[in-house]
Formats: structure tokens, C-alpha cells, sequence
């Protein structure tokens, strides 16, 4: 009997250090894990603050300066109103200053962190989400203008279809 106790204190001596060392890799590893998640949430979450303030800053431009000197022009001949080079440089940069200033200084100092990039390169990823929203309204606008003024057809009167027959 007491050589079995002699065994099993030994095994335990064994055992005991191997699951604590097991306990403290997969505690190390859940906490990575739970750090790469919880960082790209974050990362996730940011892209969509940016994506979402260039949205608003591309439609406040265009709610202002691109309609005011659209309507001090004559049509080209496709019907729209084309900017210059140097038109389209200054709403990018109002467009860039305006989805910062909805953002704030302190969201622009979060993405830097989180991100790791300079104020510049900020600037930069927001001129990239600005062109895709540009892009977007371009497309989106000509389909919301033929939906307004397509004409809406409803029937006068509707025959009940009969009952399908057993």
C-alpha cells in the first residue's frame, strides 16, 4: 500500500506542473486570441467611421460647391456640367477637411494609433473612400432621377385570379 502512495505521489509530482503548464498556454493563447479579435473589431469599426464620413463629407460637397457652380454654367453637350482639374483637387480637399471635421480630432488620433499611420496617410485613405463614394452617387444619382420621374401605373380595377382547382 505504501508503494502505491509512493507511485501516485510521484505521478502527481509529474502531472501537477504539466497542467498548470497546459492552464497557462491556453490562458495565453485565449488572451491572443481575444486581443486579435477584439483589435480587428476595432480596426472593422474604424474603416467604417471612415467609409461612412466620406459618404457625408462627398454629399455635403456636393450639396454646396459642386451644385454652385454647376448652376452658374451652360450644360456640355452631355447634358451635365464637367469641373475642371482644379475644381475637382478643391472639393477632394473639401470633401478630405469635411469627413475629418465629422470625424473629429479625436477619432483622427484613435485611427493613427489603432492604425499606425501618419495624419498624411489618413488623408490619403480618406481620398480613396471619397472617390469610391463619388463613383457611387454618379451611378446611384441617374437611377434615383429616372425612379422619381418614371410614371406609376395603377391598375383601375383588379379581377380576383380564381381558386387554383383540387
Amino acid at each position: 500500500m505504501e508503494e502505491s502512495n509512493g507511485i501516485l505521489y510521484h505521478i502527481l509530482e509529474i502531472a501537477i506542473p504539466l497542467a498548470l503548464a497546459a492552464l497557462g498556454y491556453g490562458a495565453q493563447a485565449l488572451a491572443a486570441f481575444l486581443k486579435s479579435k477584439t483589435k480587428n473589431e476595432t480596426i472593422g469599426g474604424i474603416l467604417y467611421r471612415l467609409t461612412f464620413a466620406a459618404n457625408d463629407a462627398v454629399a455635403y460637397v456636393m450639396q454646396t460647391y459642386v451644385k454652385e457652380i454647376k448652376a452658374a454654367r451652360e450644360p456640355d453637350s452631355d447634358g451635365g456640367v464637367a469641373l475642371t482639374d482644379h475644381e475637382k483637387a478643391f472639393a477632394m480637399r473639401q470633401a478630405i477637411n469635411a469627413a475629418k471635421s465629422f470625424i473629429g480630432q479625436k477619432g483622427l488620433d484613435e485611427i493613427m494609433k489603432v492604425l499606425g499611420i501618419s495624419e498624411a496617410a489618413v488623408d490619403t485613405l480618406l481620398e480613396k473612400k471619397i472617390e469610391v463614394a463619388v463613383n457611387q452617387a454618379k451611378v446611384s444619382a441617374p437611377l434615383a432621377k429616372r425612379a422619381l420621374t418614371a410614371p406609376v401605373v395603377i391598375p383601375l380595377s383588379v379581377k380576383p385570379s380564381a381558386p387554383p382547382s383540387a
